[in-house]
């Protein structure tokens, strides 16, 4: 398979058919949908047509607080519903000639004029449609629908339903439409004084601050009147409000008895009690939290109720969670009718000081029933601190052996006492959701997000050098670094398996003793402990809920690739080179500068966002200055990397993600036989899982720690600094989580409809013009003297287009109005839409910068000038640029290759833009596709030139697609082979001794202690949830 095929794995081409109409992905707009045909394009093109108009209709006719209303209601479990006071009618599960929906809503009880019934309203339209030219003249005006989606979504089993309320109840009120109404400066003042951590005292001579400037604003009018209900001390007296009680989620602290802990042995206990102190967890009701979740106001258009599978041009996607085959899997085995409620959780222990005295350990909860473009914003609130596990500490230098097993024993006591309130459900439960109606709902563990220490200290797995350190299945240790081909080839962790080991553990130490249930323990590569999610209905399986991450697994990947690599430059002493190369590159779009070191370990601390710019300029300075198979090796890494981390999947782009993943095991012996690191290390062994999480579970984006270490910053390290740092610290903290969650639920504004994209019909605007006029052509040199060259094309260009209409002026002719800048919007087939700035300036913050981008006949040009003219009345929109074109040829990098497009005597060229002698172009603005990353190929440098960043002395130049997957798909670079004679093979590296290779291992182990460092997420991780501290970064 090609690259140029391979390489189209972000986006599927753009099929018309199917490009039709706005599809609500889940959520309370529900609707009965065909049944998925894909046999013809005929038939695709029918089915979402007839979808389309479904939802269409019932935008119109439904109010907005009667779509939750369904076609059935089917609940597994007896439960009572009072019709009246004196009556109940008892729910069973519903077989042909049970109770209906309808029986609960007829005639009597609901609104005439409101249509409830999907499969009837398809009738209906289907009736309306039946004219092919109807259904055409459709098809053009919703394509040219402005809230398009070209994703067709197919709902899986039976639409959840909404129960009746109950009449003798007090009906549910909204419980927004009674709080207190604050101004919009109200409001910002609140939201100010939380967000800045003020104190009361702060607080309130803010406030008289602004009572102050009203007074002087208004002296000779009405005084304004402010309302101090936001401030700290007014909100914690809200919290304990009877009447909003049910917007407040209290934390409840308890005192852990290490005594009720029975896998921390008797004889152990008084000298734990003794070293550990006072054991105390905070933690809200689960259950609770998951209702006001699930029932916020915020979410309710938006929460995803059904399992779905979504379609782009006849191909199945893969997006968020309820796209996935375990949602899908979940919705098939519950109960018919009922909501499946994912809970995801998410916990990583993390320095809120400076001086690393001072650390919390939040546990998050969200909802997966949220759209993952709401649950991961932050000002959305989707997802809330569940609890504060304890944090034990050793007070000596060497804890005892069994000081680990006690730990975590303690943390899944914890757990045992949060996940209480879901351990007795067998059939789920009723809770309240949307538009405070009440719905049966399944809860179930759909992620469990955190790096690999926690991930070990969930399952119950012990450090890397125990021979099976690896906790979702039992491969070896020492065969991390020889991948298998295929995932299912793994023994797979399961309940069943980890509890037979634990029963057979426990029954060592009652007849054998502690010791030799010890050595059986490390054998097995496991602690003694009984795992809390193993009672828990639907939360039984953590092992399968440990899934795949870019933060710390991808980016641990990276980094350990990146050290090989620089013992090669290291080896070479090209550490010099590397660093003129890195400061050399033009700049793009939040591309990190590395203008004065480049290598890893020069950087320190470097984030996230650094390290993905960081692989993103990495082929492009070092392709030649590493062995051939090291450079194909990093090139099918980096493509792994932009895959796995794609926007959507579908079955054939997670063939080519394996494809790329084969290619780097192909080649990745190189990294190990040239620099003496071992690949033994458990992030590698990870890579095989990312396609059967995404096929289960969606995009990695949806579950990624990526949110919980951003999280943080609001929920840890700010509320931190509102206490003393004493003694108490915790319960200041949750005190106030507590009062800023009230506020936020109480005051803060709802995010916007993720469903609604930007309308911009201009996709090219210039701004920054030299001169804020017209001038004339000649005033361009004496304007900037730079433009010499430009000038005369201009001029001619002008001419040009003018000289078959004599009745324009010849002075009028050479005006126009130059620009330095333009915005360029770039939309894709979902609506969303990239703003992109290109820049032509002499004089960028003291150097020059010309932006490079590709045009829609794959030409590259360079841009030296933006302008406008008039003709006619008409406003022309140009660009004066040096183009360059592509040449077939190979590069040790998979970039293209391009030269500069040599010079000639027509004023033409074969697209019909004008061009001189100079080699400068001017074309329309229309014609500009997207933005690249133009960078010289510098081992095509000509001469002994130190100026690393003139282009002239280049001979070819590389489009560099890794900085943005955007346009990445759309390269066509060619890669050299590999002869086999000259390839490292894995034969030649597994005839190192194993016992070298757990060595090697060990060796890591101790070297990945350090607090402070985010290196130690490279090599086995034991800290490593202790130093990563998440930064997005800043962009240039």
């Amino acid at each position: 398979m090609s690259r140029s095929q391979k390489r189209r794995i972000y986006y599927c081409e753009e099929d018309e058919c199917t490009r039709l109409a706005p599809f609500t992905s889940g959520g309370l707009k529900q609707h009965k949908a065909a049944k998925h045909s894909c046999e013809n394009e005929d038939a695709m093109e029918d089915q979402i047509c007839q979808h389309s108009n479904i939802v269409q209709h019932q935008q119109n006719v439904h109010d907005s607080n009667q779509n939750i209303l369904y076609n059935q209601l089917i609940i597994d479990q007896d439960m009572d519903v009072d019709h009246n006071s004196d009556a109940t009618t008892t729910l069973h599960h519903q077989d042909e000639n049970d109770v209906t929906f309808e029986d609960y809503w007829s005639d009597e009880n609901h609104d005439d004029n409101s249509t409830h019934d999907g499969t009837r309203t398809m009738n209906i339209l289907t009736e309306n449609m039946a004219s092919n030219v109807e259904r055409e003249n459709y098809i053009n005006n919703m394509f040219f629908n402005n809230n398009r989606d070209a994703v067709s979504t197919v709902p899986i089993g039976i639409a959840p339903k909404a129960i009746p309320p109950r009449p003798n109840e007090r009906d549910v009120q909204d419980a927004y439409s009674t709080m207190g109404k604050l101004n919009n400066i109200e409001y910002r003042m609140a939201e100010f004084a939380l967000n800045s951590e003020l104190s009361n005292a702060n607080y309130k001579e803010f406030f008289e601050i602004a009572k102050e400037i009203s007074k002087e604003t208004l002296s000779k009018g009405e005084l304004l009147k402010f309302n101090n209900i936001g401030t700290v001390k007014a909100l914690s007296k809200v919290i304990y409000d009877d009447e909003r009680k049910n917007l407040c989620q209290p934390f409840e602290e308890i005192a852990i008895d290490v005594d009720n802990i029975p896998d921390i042995l008797d004889h152990h206990k008084e000298e734990f009690k003794e070293k550990a102190g006072k054991i105390k967890l905070y933690y809200r009701d689960i259950k609770d939290l998951a209702e006001h979740l699930f029932s916020h106001r915020a979410f309710w258009d938006t929460m995803i109720l059904q399992a779905e599978k979504q379609f782009r041009n006849g191909e199945r996607i893969y997006r968020d969670i309820h796209t996935g085959t375990w949602f899908e899997n979940m919705q098939l085995n519950s109960p018919r009718g009922s909501v499946v409620l994912g809970i995801m959780l998410a916990s990583d222990m993390t320095l809120v000081c400076s001086n690393g005295r001072h650390t919390l350990w939040p546990l998050y909860m969200k909802l997966s029933n949220v759209p993952m473009e709401l649950r991961e914003k932050k000002e959305a609130h989707a997802s809330r601190p569940l609890a504060y596990m304890p944090i034990i500490k050793y007070p000596g230098k060497t804890p005892p052996t069994w000081w680990a097993t006690a730990k975590q024993a303690v943390f899944h006591h914890c757990m045992e006492i949060i996940l209480k309130p879901f351990a007795a459900l067998e059939n789920g439960c009723i809770l309240k959701g949307p538009y405070n109606r009440l719905f049966h709902c399944i809860p179930a563990l759909a992620s469990y997000s955190a790096d690999l220490p926690e991930q070990r200290l969930l399952t119950n797995i012990r450090s890397g050098n125990s021979p099976n350190s690896y906790p979702r299945c039992f491969e070896k240790t020492v065969d991390f670094g020889n991948p298998k081909e295929d995932d299912y080839e793994y023994q797979l962790r399961t309940p069943e398996l980890m509890k037979r080991e634990y029963e057979t553990a426990r029954a060592i130490i009652e007849n054998d003793g502690e010791a030799a249930a010890l050595a059986y323990a490390k054998e097995k590569s496991v602690n003694i402990v009984k795992n809390a999610f193993w009672d828990v209905k639907n939360f039984n399986d953590p092992y399968s809920k440990i899934l795949c991450d870019d933060v710390h697994q991808l980016n641990g990947v990276y980094q350990y690739i990146l050290r090989c690599i620089e013992d090669i430059i290291k080896q070479k002493r090209k550490v010099d080179e590397v660093n003129r190369r890195a400061a050399a590159l033009p700049k793009f779009r939040n591309l990190k500068c590395f203008k004065t070191v480049y290598l890893i370990n020069n950087l320190k601390n470097p984030t996230f966002t650094e390290m993905k710019s960081h692989m993103s300029i990495l082929l492009a300075i070092i392709h030649d200055l590493v062995p051939l198979q090291v450079s194909l090796c990093v090139r099918h890494f980096i493509d792994f990397f932009n895959q796995a981390t794609a926007k959507e999947h579908t079955d054939q782009t997670l063939l080519w993600m394996n494809e790329s993943l084969d290619w780097f095991n192909y080649y990745s012996p190189a990294l190990q036989k040239l620099t003496n690191r071992k690949l033994n290390f458990p992030k590698n062994h990870m890579l095989r899982k990312y396609i059967s999480d995404i096929r289960s579970h969606g995009i990695i984006c949806g579950y990624s720690t990526n949110h919980s270490e951003r999280q943080h910053r609001t929920d840890a390290k700010k509320p931190s600094r509102k206490t003393n740092f004493h003694v108490g610290m915790i319960s200041q903290v949750v005190k106030y989580v507590e009062r800023r969650d009230l506020f936020w639920d109480q005051y803060s504004k709802p995010p916007a409809n993720i469903n609604c994209k930007p309308i911009n019909n201009e996709r090219i605007t210039f701004f920054s013009p030299l001169k804020r006029r017209y001038i004339y052509v000649s005033e361009l040199n004496t304007i900037d003297s730079t433009l010499v060259d430009v000038q005369q094309i201009v001029s001619d260009y002008i001419s040009n287009i003018f000289e078959s209409d004599n009745n324009i002026n010849a002075t009028q002719q050479q005006k126009i109005r130059a620009y330095r800048s333009l915005y360029l919007n770039t939309y894709d087939e979902d609506g969303d839409v990239t703003t992109d700035i290109l820049r032509s300036h002499t004089n960028f913050h003291g150097v020059e910068r010309n932006d490079f981008a590709i045009l829609n006949d794959r030409t590259v040009v360079q841009f030296r000038l933006f302008f406008t003219t008039m003709c006619n009345d008409r406003e022309i929109s140009a660009c004066v640029v040096r183009p360059y074109v592509a040449v077939v040829e190979e590069h040790n990098s998979g970039l293209e290759v391009f030269i500069r497009q040599e010079a000639n005597n027509e004023n033409y060229n074969d697209n019909g833009n004008y061009k001189n002698e100079n080699n400068l172009l001017v074309i329309e603005a229309s014609s500009i596709d997207f933005p690249i990353h133009f960078v010289p190929d510098f081992q095509s440098k000509v001469g002994n030139s130190r100026r690393y960043n003139d282009f002239t002395i280049y001979q070819r130049f590389l489009i560099n697609h890794d900085v943005s997957r955007y346009n990445w798909f759309k390269g066509r670079g060619i890669l050299p082979m590999l002869t086999e004679a000259r390839r490292i093979k894995w034969g030649e590296i597994l005839s190192t001794n194993n016992e070298e290779i757990e060595e090697e291992s060990e060796h890591d182990d101790d070297s990945s202690s350090s607090d402070e460092s985010i290196n130690s997420d490279i090599n086995d991780d034991d800290s490593d949830s202790n130093s990563y501290e998440y930064n997005e970064g800043e962009e240039d």
